[in-house]
């Protein structure tokens, strides 16, 4: 089984090596259960993007009509130490998914960067790796 965190979901989604891995060329059997895995990953991002947004809508300063007072891409945060605090718990969330890990043969799958196999290396195991 997979076991992973809310921190690892967020880590995924805003990494272009995602982009990078999703375009690979690996065997079929490892693209099925990579894409297996990726959606029911971003099944949960999409409650845990929810929630971190709740998290920054509680605690950013906002006008007189409720609307959060944006500068850019950046939000002024009242309470920082409460929302950091929060914002810690959600991402330490661990999540179960019902997929056994990837058998990943390094000698049949296309070569990938020390940063590729450093976002693979919850979601596989791997074989052929030079013991």
């Amino acid at each position: 089984m997979i076991k992973i965190t809310n921190e690892y979901i967020d880590k995924l989604g805003a990494s272009e090596v995602t982009k990078t891995l999703l375009k690979k060329e690996f065997t079929c059997k490892t693209s099925y259960w990579l894409a297996r895995i990726f959606n029911e990953i971003e099944i949960s991002s999409k409650i845990f993007i929810s929630e971190k947004q709740r998290i920054i809508d509680k605690y950013a300063k906002k006008d007189e009509g409720g609307k959060i007072i944006q500068t850019g891409d950046s939000v002024t945060i009242l309470d920082i130490a409460a929302f950091q605090k929060e914002l810690t718990e959600l991402f330490s969330i661990e999540i179960d998914f019902q997929i056994n890990k990837i058998i990943f043969d390094i000698e049949k799958e296309p070569n990938c960067t020390i940063e590729e196999m450093s976002l693979l290396l919850p979601l596989v195991e791997v074989e052929n790796a030079g013991d």
